[in-house]
């Protein structure tokens, strides 16, 4: 379980991956009406932009605190790729827990 405590690419966004949950948030047909889209559109916007900054947060904290730099990018690229990916990965899954399905 990834864990981290701080002040691949997704293939989604996070207010895409947020639809699947929004059933449990928002009242029955909700969705449907379309007088309420705006207002459902704005709120996926909002999850996905605090989504993405939490995102971009932990991944950099994680990296410096690895030593993941430039340097080690140019000295052995396997690895460099090999660590930010599984950054990435633990990045998305604490970002999962907390935003998206808190």
């Amino acid at each position: 379980e990834c864990q981290w405590h701080s002040s691949s690419e997704p293939t989604e966004t996070a207010g895409e991956k947020a639809v699947s949950g929004l059933s449990k948030a928002v009242p029955q047909g909700y969705i449907h009406q379309s007088s309420h889209k705006r207002q459902t559109n704005a709120y996926l916007a909002d999850i996905d932009r605090q989504a993405q900054k939490r995102s971009h947060r932990l991944i950099e904290g994680m990296k410096q605190a690895q030593g993941i730099t430039e340097q080690l990018k140019a000295e052995n690229a396997l690895e460099w790729t090999g660590r930010l990916g599984s950054i990435r990965a633990c990045a998305r899954e604490i970002v999962d827990r907390e935003i998206l399905y808190a």
